[in-house]
């Protein structure tokens, strides 16, 4: 039991180093444009919810257009009317990460580690920026593959098997489920990730991956 356990939480901690990469290198190319466009792009309420959408989908990160945004109106960049279409935007825009991880590249995931790798050997900024973006990606379609392979296995214990029996009897179980492993874990997405794991395997029905995705 342990072992597998131990094994199941390497590939969050894989896939929650690949999300942590991919910001920074998307960070180290375009923070200074991202803050050029939240200035030039967000007049009304309406183009800062589509350019808090854009910029957060891009990002993979809501939390990195927040700071920011709060930043700009705290100099003056921006006036609250206008953050408030950004922060709505920011919000729409995480849901994006999610769409990214249903595609199925894992085969190439070797190829965006080792170039990854060899571009992050630069110095330049933006090529260690990229180089930072494709290693992560890298990482988070290995533990999405890991996540696929380890679920039934891990289905084999007792206790997992009785949780899923209590998340398909009972979907608010499910949602209480979805909201502790994402204050646990702290990554939504990582959580959203597992469950894509389990239904690919047919382990988990689609209404108790969505009030644990809900929960999340």
């Amino acid at each position: 039991m342990t072992h597998m356990v131990s094994i199941f939480a390497v590939y969050i901690a894989i896939f929650l180093f690949g999300m942590f990469t991919v910001r920074i290198g998307l960070e180290t190319v375009a923070k200074k444009k991202l803050k050029a466009a939240l200035i030039m792009f967000t007049e009304t309420p309406l183009k800062g919810l589509i350019t808090g959408t854009i910029a957060t989908g891009l990002l993979q990160s809501s939390s990195v257009v927040l700071v920011l945004t709060v930043g700009l109106v705290a100099s003056s960049y921006l006036t609250f009317k206008q953050s408030i279409g950004i922060i709505l935007g920011a919000n729409i825009g995480t849901t994006f990460t999610a769409e990214i991880l249903t595609f199925d590249i894992g085969f190439f995931a070797p190829f965006l580690l080792i170039i990854g790798v060899a571009l992050m050997l630069f110095k330049r900024p933006v090529l260690l920026g990229n180089g930072a973006f494709l290693f992560g990606f890298g990482c988070i379609f290995v533990a999405l593959k890991g996540f696929e392979t380890s679920a039934e296995p891990l289905t084999s214990l007792s206790k997992i098997q009785q949780l899923i029996a209590q998340t398909e009897g009972n979907l608010f179980i499910a949602l209480g489920i979805g909201t502790f492993l994402t204050a646990i874990i702290q990554s939504s997405t990582a959580v959203t990730a597992i469950v894509m794991g389990f239904m690919t395997q047919n382990i988990i029905t689609l209404p108790a991956g969505i009030a644990i995705v809900l929960g999340a």
